[in-house]
C-alpha cells in the first residue's frame, strides 16, 4: 500500500479499490491515497484535540499504536498537545535515521542534478567532473556563504569536482564580471577548526576568504578555458534604504562595515550608485531592519542619518511599438532604426526560475550552445529562426530580462558597431525611460542602419548615445508602464481579529485571498498579497496592533503592472514623480 501513497493513485472508498482516474463511476471526485489515508486523518485528529473530544482522539490514537496517559494529557494545554502527539507519531530521531541511511551521497546526487548545477556544455570536462564527483577532475568549487571567526571572514563552499589544496593558485568567476580574478587559497579546513592540506570533490570546505570572493561565485583552477557560473538563485532586490553618516568623515568606515555585513549575510546587498547614493538592498523590510541592527553592532560609534526604506520598481512595455523609431548620430553621418515589443511571460518566468539559462557573453558561447538556445527559442517560445540566430545581447548585466536582436539585412560594417549598440542597449535597459528603473521583459530590435564609410566617424562615441536614445524612443512608443513587486504574506490570526487584519491590509493596498483553519487554538492561517511599497507601513502598523508573538512571513510572489504612467492624475504617474524627485531629476517625464 505504501507505494500507492505517491503519484497518480486515487482511492475509491465506496468500491474499496485503487484507480488511476480521479473520478469514480458516478463522476464524483476522488482523493489521492496520501490525502485520504494520511492528511485527512491527521486533520481530523487535530480537530478532535482542538475541540477537546478526548474519547475520539484517544480511540484514533490507539489505532495508530499510540497510547496517551492521563498525566500526559493534563500536562499539555490543547495548543501544545497536538505537537506532543505528533512527536510520538513521527519521532524526529527516526526521520534523522532515515536521512542518514537513505539520503544520496554526493557521488549519487551529482549524477542527477548536474544539469541544474552547471550551465555549460554537458560533455565538457567540468560537467563530466561534476557528474562523476571526480577528485581528479578540473576544480569546480561553489561559494554558498561566509562565516566570521575571531574577526576573520571564512568562505564556505562545496567542492563539486577536483580538489582544493592549501596554497593553491585558483581563479574566481564572479557573476556579472567578465574576467576571472586570481587568488591564493589559505587556511583550509572541513569545519572551520581542524586544518587539512586539501579537500576533494564531494565535501564542504572552509577557507580564509579574500576580499574579491563573494557568494554565488565559482572557483576553478583552469588555465585554458573558463567553466560557466553554476546556477544559484540570489535574493531579489525589492527594497532599499540609503546610508549616510551624520559626520561625513565616517563614510569610508561605514562603507567598509557595510561591505563586511553584506558578505556575511546573504539576505542583504550593498550598492554604490552612480548618483553617489550608498544603499543596503534586500527582499523585505524585516531583512532591512536586521541589516541595520547588525550594522549598528559592527560600528556602534557611527551615527546614521534617518532614511525611510523605498521599494525597487521596474519598467516594462505593454504593447509593440506603434512606429519604427529613427535617430541620427551627433555628426549626422550614422542612423539607427529600432522597435520594441514585449517578451512572453513564460520566457521571463523560465529565466527567473533558472529553467532557461541565458548568457550575456554570447561571443564566447560554443556552436553547440548557440544551436541549443536557438532551437529552444523557436520550439518552446515561438521565436522566428532569424531572430533566434541573431541575438546580440541579454541585459542589463546579471538580470538578463531583456533582449537585443539584430533584425537588419545586408548592412555594411554592422559588426563594427555591434559592441557599441549592445552597450547602448544595456544602458537603456539598466535605466528605463520613465524614471531610470531597470527594464523588464522587453525585446528591442535593430531594424536598419546606415553608417559612414570612414571608421573614425562611426566610433563608439557616436553610436552608444544614439543607441540608448533610440531604444528609449522605441519603449516610449510601446505603452511604457511601471511594475511594482507584490509580496505574498502569511500569518496566523485569531478568528475574532480577522476583520482588523483585513482592514489593515486594505488600508495598505493589500488584500486577503485565503483563510483556512490553522493550529489547534482556533487561529486562522491567512494568506494575502501586499505591495512592497506598503510593506514598511504595514509592518509598523501590524506590530502596534497585534501581539508581538504573531509572526508574519514575507515572500516575493509576482509583479503588478501599473498602467497609464503618462496621465498626470494616475497612481503610477505619482510614483514616477516620487522616484524622479528622489533621484534629483526633473519630475516631468521628458516627451
Amino acid at each position: 500500500m505504501v507505494e500507492k501513497l505517491w503519484g497518480e493513485h486515487f482511492f475509491d472508498p465506496v468500491g474499496k479499490k485503487w484507480q488511476k482516474e480521479d473520478k469514480d463511476a458516478n463522476g464524483s471526485a476522488l482523493k489521492r491515497g496520501f490525502v485520504y489515508f494520511v492528511l485527512d486523518p491527521l486533520k481530523r485528529l487535530m480537530e478532535y484535540i482542538a475541540q477537546g473530544e478526548t474519547q475520539k482522539y484517544t480511540k484514533m490514537l490507539s489505532s495508530f499504536g499510540v497510547t496517551l496517559k492521563e498525566e500526559e494529557v493534563s500536562l499539555y494545554p490543547k495548543e501544545q498537545l497536538f505537537d506532543y502527539v505528533m512527536s510520538k507519531l513521527v519521532p524526529l530521531s527516526s526521520l534523522l535515521e532515515v536521512l542518514i541511511h537513505h539520503a544520496p551521497s554526493p557521488v549519487v546526487a551529482q549524477k542527477n542534478c548536474v544539469g541544474h548545477l552547471y550551465s555549460g556544455d554537458m560533455d565538457d570536462p567540468w560537467a563530466v567532473g561534476i557528474r562523476e564527483c571526480d577528485p581528479k577532475g578540473p576544480l569546480v568549487l561553489f561559494i554558498t556563504q561566509f562565516i566570521e571567526k575571531e574577526k576573520t571572514i571564512y568562505a564556505v563552499g562545496r567542492v563539486f569536482s577536483g580538489r582544493i589544496s592549501e596554497g593553491q593558485n585558483v581563479k574566481v568567476l564572479v557573476p556579472g564580471t567578465p574576467q576571472p580574478v586570481p587568488i591564493n587559497i589559505k587556511n583550509i579546513s572541513l569545519d572551520g577548526n581542524v586544518r587539512v592540506p586539501s579537500v576533494p570533490a564531494g565535501h564542504i570546505v572552509v577557507f580564509e576568504a579574500p576580499t574579491n570572493v563573494s557568494i554565488n561565485c565559482t572557483i576553478t583552477d583552469t588555465e585554458t578555458s573558463i567553466p560557466r557560473i553554476i546556477n544559484m538563485r540570489s535574493v531579489q532586490k525589492l527594497i532599499s534604504i540609503g546610508l549616510s553618516p551624520k559626520e561625513p568623515k565616517e563614510l569610508p568606515k561605514l562603507i567598509e562595515a557595510t561591505k563586511r555585513l553584506t558578505k556575511l549575510h546573504s539576505w542583504s546587498h550593498f550598492e554604490s550608485l552612480d548618483t553617489g547614493e550608498f544603499l543596503i538592498t534586500s527582499h523585505n523590510t524585516q531583512a532591512i531592519n536586521l541589516s541595520l541592527k547588525e550594522l549598528g553592532s559592527l560600528c556602534p560609534d557611527i551615527e546614521l542619518l534617518p532614511f525611510k526604506p523605498f521599494p525597487r520598481y521596474r519598467e516594462t512595455i505593454t504593447a509593440s511599438s506603434d512606429r519604427n523609431c529613427f535617430l541620427k548620430s551627433p555628426n549626422k553621418a550614422n542612423s539607427l532604426w529600432t522597435s520594441a515589443e514585449p517578451l512572453q511571460l513564460d520566457f521571463l518566468q523560465d529565466i527567473e526560475s533558472g529553467n532557461l539559462d541565458v548568457s550575456n557573453d554570447l561571443n564566447n558561447q560554443s556552436i553547440l550552445e548557440k544551436k541549443k538556445l536557438c532551437s529552444l527559442l523557436t520550439s518552446k517560445y515561438g521565436w522566428g529562426m532569424d531572430e533566434a540566430r541573431k541575438i546580440w545581447s541579454f541585459g542589463p548585466d546579471e538580470s538578463m530580462y531583456n533582449v537585443l536582436v539584430d533584425n537588419t539585412k545586408g548592412v555594411q560594417y554592422l559588426n563594427e558597431i555591434k559592441d557599441a549598440v549592445s552597450r547602448g542597449f544595456n544602458w537603456a535597459a539598466k535605466e528605463g525611460v520613465l524614471c531610470g528603473e531597470p527594464v523588464y521583459g522587453v525585446k528591442l530590435k535593430l531594424n536598419d542602419v546606415t553608417l559612414h564609410h570612414d571608421a573614425i566617424h562611426r566610433g563608439a562615441g557616436q553610436i552608444i548615445p544614439i543607441s540608448r536614445r533610440v531604444f528609449y524612443g522605441s519603449m516610449y512608443t510601446a505603452n511604457p508602464a511601471l511594475i511594482e513587486p507584490i509580496l505574498l504574506i502569511e500569518t496566523c490570526c485569531a478568528f475574532q481579529e480577522m476583520e482588523k487584519l483585513s482592514a489593515l491590509l486594505n488600508f495598505n493596498r493589500g488584500y486577503v485571498f485565503s483563510e483556512v483553519p490553522g493550529n489547534c487554538n482556533g487561529e486562522m492561517l491567512v494568506s494575502a498579497y501586499l505591495p512592497v511599497s506598503e510593506c514598511y507601513n504595514f509592518s509598523s502598523d501590524f506590530e502596534s496592533s497585534f501581539s508581538s508573538d504573531i509572526v508574519v512571513e514575507y515572500q516575493m510572489d509576482h509583479w503588478n503592472v501599473l498602467t497609464d504612467p503618462l496621465n498626470d492624475h494616475s497612481f503610477s504617474n505619482h510614483l514616477i514623480k516620487q522616484i524622479r524627485r528622489r533621484k534629483g531629476w526633473k519630475t516631468e517625464i521628458p516627451p
